[in-house]
């Protein structure tokens, strides 16, 4: 993306690559851009996107069971593993928990107010995009 300054569509060893959503790429891209190449520059976005995750389970848990929920609940971060699989978030299995955690979360928060507000429409939407991938 960086050598091709073409930010669209993935391109490995020359060849258009297209099997996965290109978010996680964007942001090592980005990662790269700002940071300069280098190791940790390109698993921030991956510690992020972990980070991210473990802040959405919880916080979903909070606002579903109370302050002691946040931290039994943890559907998206299932695997036992999870600390040491930071590098697998890309894998679109992963990477969606993220996702559908908010999509859950905002979409129970829509149904919770009489009229919801535009900013959890807006964001149930987004989320819901980003949820998806290119071979659903």
């Amino acid at each position: 993306m960086l050598q091709r300054h073409d930010w669209v569509t993935l391109y490995v060893n020359g060849i258009r690559y297209l099997e996965k959503a290109p978010l996680m790429y964007w942001g090592v891209a980005t990662s790269y851009t700002l940071f300069g190449i280098s190791e940790w520059s390109t698993r921030l976005p991956l510690m992020l996107g972990v980070l991210a995750m473990i802040l959405a389970t919880y916080g979903l848990g909070r606002w579903t069971f109370g302050s002691e929920g946040g931290f039994r609940f943890r559907p998206g971060v299932r695997d036992r593993s999870w600390p040491v699989s930071f590098y697998a978030i890309s894998d679109s299995r992963r990477s969606r928990r993220l996702w559908l955690t908010l999509t859950f979360w905002l979409f129970l928060v829509s149904l919770e107010q009489t009229k919801p507000s535009r900013w959890i429409c807006w964001g149930l939407a987004a989320v819901c995009a980003l949820t998806s991938s290119p071979r659903d």
